[in-house]
């Protein structure tokens, strides 16, 4: 009897879904053009702005939950690969501590032992699975400057639970900010003020 993946493979294909759902809706808010820059100059051309003006606000919350689906989605992967294989070894019978079945992520082999042996969270899996288990757990996976991947997913499934994820969109931008009008060639020390009026304002003092 071969091994059954139709739960691990939905679930992919769910976290997928998701993920995709959210690029399509993200491009779709960028195309219509969210943003836009006005540029504005007072009277007597002391004042020069630039203002940020949010034409439609992103669906930050909505975006979250399905970011937060496809996170819990691909969590479930790695525990319904776990059930089937249990399932297949212990078959025709149930697998033993069933409801205790997930895979573990740990950060080192003293809580992988804890989650193996006294939480049965690979109930009675044969040596040669859980030795594959053991291999891919972040304590194995060492780099240099970024947390393994399976650290990184346990870690944003673990946040769901609480609230919601943080979201930040990057983009590539690029502009020029200049003066017009008047300006004393004797100011040496020129100064570029923020203001506090608009998300952002730049002001030229002369």
């Amino acid at each position: 009897m071969s091994l059954d993946l139709t739960g691990v493979k939905a679930k992919l294909a769910r976290s997928a879904e998701h993920a995709q759902a959210v690029k399509n809706e993200v491009r779709t808010w960028m195309d219509r053009n969210p943003y836009s820059v006005l540029q504005k100059v007072n009277a007597d051309s002391t004042r020069y702005s630039v203002i940020l003006r949010v034409n439609e606000a992103p669906a930050i919350y909505r975006w979250s939950l399905m970011i937060a689906d496809c996170i819990h989605n691909l969590r479930c992967v790695l525990d319904h690969l776990v059930y089937a294989i249990a399932c297949h070894e212990a078959t025709p019978k149930s697998p033993s501590h069933e409801s205790s079945l997930q895979f573990p992520i740990t950060n080192d082999r003293a809580d992988f032992d804890n989650a193996v042996i006294c939480r049965r969270q690979l109930g009675t899996i044969s040596d040669p699975v859980r030795a594959a288990i053991q291999f891919y757990q972040p304590y194995n996976r060492p780099h240099r400057e970024l947390p393994p991947l399976l650290s990184i997913l346990r870690t944003l499934s673990n946040r769901d639970k609480h609230k919601l994820p943080t979201l930040v969109m990057s983009a590539v931008a690029t502009g020029n900010l200049g003066f017009v009008g008047d300006i004393d060639p004797n100011d040496r020390n020129p100064r570029l003020i923020l203001g506090t009026r608009s998300p952002l304002t730049a002001r030229r003092r002369i």
